[in-house]
């Protein structure tokens, strides 16, 4: 188990006492509004497997991990992302940067760059994902089904509209 709390990064095995618990002190951290995962956290301290940590077994292997500047960081991967939540997130800082991946993901290209970055707050199938311990920019999340209305639609003409994801963007802004 991985959480944030306090400006700490605790990780624990719920069920596994002999599994030593470990915080360390968070330098930024971005969890998940829909499933609660953390998507991403930078952290001063070191843990060699963090394999220990995973309650589930489909979250054994779900994050990468790395070192930096004297600490580590974290990330659940996108594709196990998506799979468990339908939700992708950008890990571009910053929601100009996000819809910059996101538009350059799709190949999608729009009238009114600026005019999304400002619409993105209040559009359905976006989410602006803020860093926990607030020393970040934000992270930007998507879900392409409910962006482009996808509900009720046939897979053939939901891929249709992704493929023409900037053209039914620009009619929404």
């Amino acid at each position: 188990m991985i959480e944030i709390r306090d400006g700490r990064i605790y990780l624990y095995h719920a069920y596994k006492t002999e599994v030593q618990a470990r915080d360390f002190q968070c330098i930024s951290a971005y969890v998940c509004p829909m499933c609660k995962n953390i998507l991403l956290a930078y952290f001063v301290g070191y843990i060699k497997e963090l394999t220990d940590y995973a309650d589930k077994e489909s979250m054994k292997y779900a994050y990468e991990m790395g070192n930096c500047n004297g600490g580590q960081w974290i990330a659940l991967q996108t594709y196990q992302h998506k799979s468990m939540c339908k939700w992708e997130y950008s890990t571009a800082r910053g929601v100009s940067n996000g819809v910059e991946v996101f538009l350059k993901r799709h190949k999608a290209t729009i009238t009114d760059k600026q005019a999304l970055i400002n619409a993105i707050e209040g559009m359905a199938g976006f989410q602006i994902v803020k860093d926990e311990i607030g020393n970040d920019a934000p992270l930007l999340m998507y879900n392409e089904n409910i962006i482009v209305d996808g509900a009720g639609l046939t897979w053939d003409d939901k891929w249709k509209r992704i493929g023409k994801m900037g053209e039914y963007l620009s009619s929404k802004i």
